[in-house]
């Protein structure tokens, strides 16, 4: 960790923190928990595949995550050196203005996290951390106005979810958030839906970097998707006179079981019966490449 004494904010506690928020489980739980993770990741893709433009898919996300208690919230790709012309954010455009006006993005601890770690993390908890800084150093003078903005426009507390972009380009954020609920309400909204925020996070991602490339992604952008979710993986490599189930699982570095187990989430997420509905179906919406 960096020594703060001179004037630089180490981010090892701030990390530390994050994980304490993250799904602790045993390994049954785990289990549980990623085949609940894929199922949720395979319904959200399927229900933004079928956005037919930017705007449709817009209005889908929005519905997606009104669906579990969340009425504010935005999109950012952080990993992007281009400027993103995705207008997914909710939060009011006065704030905004303000936020970007007076730097703050520049010394935003939250944004700062969220570009070099996937656990996700409440804004209170890195507002507790600042609170207790022994320094009044320009970055923490920064956070503290904007906690102050954010408090003016009744925010309470923001949850953010990082995850790892699909076309391999850094971290892309989904942070969400609830005016007019406390710390304590907002975090067990939050704890209920917390593998499904994921799951939106990771979906927004791929469909818009798949199907609205032009609009989702910088110019210098890879536009290719490097990082699939594990049954589409899966469904790509054993579409019609590609690799046999065992063939697959060996090549992805995963058992039998395992393979099974995702081929079978897919088919159930995908509502078809038969392995070549689902390589079909999937392709058609766009998901995996057409062989």
């Amino acid at each position: 960790m960096t020594d703060r004494s001179s004037g630089d904010i180490g981010y090892g506690s701030l990390a530390e923190l994050g994980g304490t928020l993250g799904v602790g489980a045993g390994t049954s739980d785990n289990v549980v928990n990623l085949d609940l993770y894929m199922s949720q990741e395979l319904k959200y893709l399927h229900d933004l595949s079928l956005a037919r433009n930017e705007k449709e898919f817009y209005l889908r996300v929005g519905q997606i995550l009104r669906h579990l208690g969340f009425y504010e919230y935005s999109f950012a790709r952080l990993g992007s050196k281009d400027e993103i012309p995705v207008p997914l954010i909710t939060m009011p455009k006065g704030m905004n203005e303000v936020y970007f006006h007076h730097g703050f993005h520049l010394h935003d601890l939250s944004l700062q996290y969220v570009m070099t770690n996937t656990r996700p993390i409440f804004l209170s908890v890195i507002e507790d951390w600042v609170s207790t800084s022994p320094f009044s150093v320009e970055i923490i003078q920064q956070n503290q106005e904007i906690f102050k903005l954010l408090a003016d426009y009744e925010y309470q507390d923001f949850y953010f979810v990082p995850v790892r972009a699909h076309n391999g380009n850094g971290t892309i954020m989904l942070a969400v958030a609830t005016k007019d609920v406390d710390t304590k309400r907002f975090r067990s909204l939050v704890a209920r839906n917390r593998l499904m925020l994921s799951a939106v996070a990771g979906a927004i991602d791929l469909v818009g970097t798949r199907k609205f490339p032009e609009v989702f992604l910088g110019a210098s952008e890879n536009r290719k998707i490097v990082l699939n979710p594990r049954p589409l993986e899966l469904l790509s490599l054993i579409g019609p006179g590609d690799l046999k189930l065992g063939e697959a699982a060996e090549k992805m570095g995963i058992s039998i079981w395992t393979a099974h187990r995702q081929l079978v989430t897919a088919k159930e997420t995908l509502d078809v019966s038969t392995t070549t509905g689902a390589v079909y179906l999937a392709t058609k919406l766009g998901l995996i490449d057409e062989k």
